[in-house]
């Protein structure tokens, strides 16, 4: 019987697969080299590489602040005990899914104010909530890497809450053309560094996994595409510096409970998957674990916008800059070309 090359036979259709599959991470993930680690190394001292900054969580904020003064979405002034008593509500009145995410997203997942107009150049973030992205040029899925052909998965990016760089960074002139260089969403957002999964209890903790590491690692393989074309347009080659900002951080909560996770390239000369480590975990029902929180979400929106955005500015103008310079060059070879063939015409 003849083979198609989904790696099934002729006649015979294979359903498309989903995160919620038993097998998801063993018909799907580890084919394209994505693998979870929960039992990974713990967090280690300084995981974000900030140096001169405070080491308790309020006075960072106040340094974050001086930093990007435009940035509105930092947790702040949020009794810890007000946050421990509703979880603590929430788990005993077995709330559902819906009623976890709205009161996490009111008060610890913040969203920048929006307008219409996008306003001059302002470092701040763009969020999205149960955002679909399906794959396009500028938006591609990481290739499949053990030559073998899993299940068919369409990589619909679906999430509860992401996190994107706002483009609202950028020069009012650079931003019609930032969508030809990176996928750009809503004309907003782009190169995002957060991904949120919310589930109402552990039964479905590694759905979650799933869905975190699937948009991850699609957020990841083009932020990594995006440095490989700005190394190869202007013949530089991969720095320290380069390879420690290859990230992207995730947060799945199954009720109270939450992880963060740190998703990596396994390496970074050629596309070989990436590896999502759990960081951290702990639970909202307990005082320490709303304050632990707290100051991870402020520390990963740092991160997000000072260090990641900030270098996916860089890559994006250079990319831009060193293909103005090849047109350039193309235009006066030509030139040259027409001045010769004339004065060999004479």
């Amino acid at each position: 019987m003849q083979s198609t090359a989904a790696g099934t036979d002729v006649g015979i259709k294979t359903k498309t697969a989903k995160v919620t599959d038993k097998e998801f991470a063993s018909e799907v993930l580890q084919h394209y080299g994505i693998t979870i680690e929960f039992d990974g190394q713990s967090l280690k001292e300084n995981h974000f590489c900030f140096m001169g900054l405070p080491d308790k969580s309020e006075d960072r904020v106040q340094a974050y602040k001086k930093k990007l003064p435009d940035v509105t979405i930092w947790v702040e002034n949020v009794k810890e005990e007000d946050v421990q008593g509703q979880y603590d509500f929430m788990k005993a009145q077995g709330c559902n899914e819906a009623q976890y995410s709205r009161y996490a997203l009111r008060i610890l997942f913040l969203e920048e104010q929006q307008h219409l107009r996008l306003g001059g150049e302002r470092w701040v973030s763009y969020s999205t909530v149960e955002l679909v992205w399906r794959p396009k040029r500028e938006w591609a899925p990481p290739p499949i890497l053990d030559g073998t052909y899993p299940r068919r998965y369409d990589w619909d990016y679906r999430t509860d809450v992401t996190y994107w760089v706002s483009s609202e960074a950028f020069e009012p002139k650079f931003r019609n053309i930032i969508s030809t260089l990176t996928s750009e969403v809503h004309q907003r957002g782009i190169c995002p560094y957060l991904t949120i999964e919310f589930k109402k209890d552990d039964l479905k903790y590694e759905v979650a996994q799933c869905q975190v590491a699937i948009a991850a690692a699609m957020s990841l393989f083009n932020r990594y595409r995006l440095k490989c074309l700005t190394l190869e347009a202007t013949g530089q080659q991969w720095s320290n510096e380069d390879k420690s900002q290859m990230r992207h951080y995730g947060i799945t909560f199954t009720g109270s409970k939450w992880t963060i996770w740190c998703i990596q390239p396994k390496r970074t000369q050629k596309w070989d998957g990436c590896t999502m480590e759990a960081i951290y975990h702990d639970d909202c029902c307990r005082s320490l674990g709303v304050s632990r929180l707290i100051c991870f979400i402020n520390d990963i929106h740092y991160w997000g916008l000072a260090v990641h955005g900030q270098s996916c500015m860089d890559d994006l103008l250079a990319l831009y800059k060193a293909g103005l310079e090849a047109r350039e060059q193309k235009e006066e070879e030509a030139i040259d070309v027409s001045v010769l063939d004339l004065s060999l015409a004479e």
